[in-house]
């Protein structure tokens, strides 16, 4: 392995130990400090239903849109917290924290910090990137809740994998410009 590693040019070699200590050190504040009190994915998953919510209300003006919290029990036995997008009585669709966006969020910056550039690139594609995920991210619960009304033998497939194919498809392609456009380039060894 240090051979090989050695034998990477200098750019990839940084690129890679940038990665690790990234990776380590957020791992240890996330569950550390960050998911035993919920922060941000309360406040992310709060805004996202919310938002989620005003975007059904638009969709389905005639019918009273709300939101329900609650605990989810299906997969943990200490329930995972949950806020239900209720139409009228129906369960539309939920949102956890899982649902939130923040694991995309931290990716797609932490890809942006492993690169070599100025500090403005930096910043703008942090900005347009974020914002960009954050409302593909409430689009995909909308589209979610909208196909468990009207579609359900579809939901499942969409969940797990075409609306998350989709949204790393977008990140994937904002990564690929920056590292492309980079300001800054490292000569190869």
């Amino acid at each position: 392995i240090k051979t090989s590693y050695q034998s990477m040019p200098l750019a990839a070699r940084n690129f890679l130990l940038r990665a690790l200590v990234l990776f380590v050190a957020w791992k240890l504040l996330y569950h550390t400090l960050l998911l035993p009190n919920r922060v941000p994915d309360q406040q992310l998953t709060e805004v996202n239903a919310v938002l989620s919510a005003k975007c059904f209300q638009w969709l389905y003006p005639n019918n009273t849109i709300q939101l329900k919290a609650g605990m989810k029990y299906e997969l943990y036995a200490e329930g995972i917290p949950h806020i239900w997008i209720m139409k009228d009585v129906t369960q539309v669709v939920g949102v956890t924290d899982g649902c939130n966006g923040f694991e995309v969020f931290v990716l797609y910056v932490g890809f942006l910090l492993c690169v070599p550039t100025t500090p403005q690139r930096l910043l703008k594609y942090i900005v347009v990137g974020l914002t960009v995920t954050f409302f593909m991210n409430v689009l995909r619960v909308v589209a979610l809740g909208w196909l468990h009304l009207h579609y359900k033998e579809f939901f499942d497939i969409a969940h797990h994998y075409i609306f998350k194919l989709i949204v790393y498809a977008v990140v994937f392609w904002f990564w690929t410009r920056y590292a492309k456009t980079s300001a800054l380039r490292l000569p190869q060894l």
